[in-house]
């Protein structure tokens, strides 16, 4: 994969996936129905993305953290 120069690398966010969807939406109305799968796709990507960020939300229980051990 070919790093671009310039561009900085950030997480995916629920406002950038937005963001796509809208972009991918116009595009589609432009375009015609070829874009629609690409454009199905990535719904579902931010349907999935929604469900684990309410997932971790509801989550009350936090993880167990590990001790280190000391070497002799």
């Amino acid at each position: 994969m070919t790093v671009c120069r310039g561009y900085e690398h950030r997480s995916i966010s629920e406002e950038r996936l937005v963001r796509a969807v809208n972009v991918l939406a116009e595009i589609v109305k432009q375009h015609g129905p070829a874009y629609g799968p690409l454009y199905d796709n990535l719904q579902q990507e931010l349907a999935e993305f929604r469900q684990r960020q309410q997932n971790l939300e509801s989550s009350t229980e936090p993880l167990p953290r590990k001790r280190a051990r000391k070497v002799a």
